[in-house]
């Protein structure tokens, strides 16, 4: 059973990976008073903090109410495709959704998102309360030590990364796509560890751009503004979860 939701966590980044550092559209540029990027900032997180938790909660009640284990029967190929043909049009419909002409549809659509990302969190419940809890302290840890880090920098310290994060985005998916089809160890390290890295630089490159769209732009949108971060956020957890639980598992044989 494990080895099967391993396999799941592993679709779940890859999927994750295609729609992970999206940015939304620029607009007209003016200057503002400094209250309002702080605002801004902080409307965005309260976004990416209820995303969270409405994903959180959602995939809590799929796991206990027995949805997960129809999940876990179905094919990786067609949990990928079915995942996709979802995901990608909802995701859109949210970015280019206008927040301020029509907020009730951009929010249906937000929480319709979270929900649906919450089918695939749900397959973490297999590896139990102690490691889950861990790895949201450990996750919890990394994002905001990183936006932190982001938020104290100068404005385009690590925008300039986005370039190489792209194409280490790129070929986190392409990882993806090669281990449905030809499971591999090393393709696995490579999702798992690479993916790591390659989120946590796009923590640092969503942050600041979220902190430039907040000082610079005449209307912001915080639902769009926490996608990318709130996506990041969610594959560091997957990816901590599953390195928790070697480290917990290569404990136990070393006794």
């Amino acid at each position: 059973m494990l080895s099967t939701v391993n396999r799941s966590t592993v679709r779940f980044g890859t999927i994750c990976a295609l729609t992970a550092g999206v940015g939304a559209s620029s607009m007209a540029i003016s200057k503002m008073p400094l209250e309002k990027p702080i605002q801004r900032i902080k409307s965005a997180y309260a976004h990416v903090s209820l995303g969270l938790a409405t994903t959180g909660l959602a995939a809590t009640v799929m796991y206990q109410n027995g949805f997960t284990n129809l999940l876990i029967r179905a094919t990786p190929g067609t949990f990928f495709v079915g995942s996709m043909l979802v995901m990608v049009p909802t995701l859109l419909g949210i970015m280019f959704t206008d927040y301020h002409q029509n907020p009730v549809q951009k929010y249906l659509l937000w929480h319709g998102f979270n929900i649906f990302m919450a089918s695939s969190l749900s397959m973490v419940g297999f590896f139990g309360g102690p490691i889950i809890g861990q790895a949201a302290l450990a996750t919890a840890g990394i994002v905001g030590g990183l936006s932190l880090v982001a938020f104290k920098s100068e404005s385009d310290t690590f925008e300039t990364f986005e370039g190489p994060l792209g194409i280490g985005l790129g070929g986190i998916v392409a990882c993806g796509v090669a281990n449905l089809i030809w499971p591999m160890p090393i393709l696995h390290n490579v999702l798992l560890y690479g993916g790591l890295i390659v989120f946590g630089g796009l923590t640092l490159t969503d942050t600041q751009k979220l902190r430039r769209q907040a000082e610079s732009n005449a209307l912001f949108d915080p639902i769009n503004e926490s996608l990318g971060i709130y996506l990041n956020t969610l594959n560091i957890f997957i990816r901590m979860v599953e390195i928790l639980d070697k480290l917990n598992r290569s404990g136990k044989k070393r006794r």
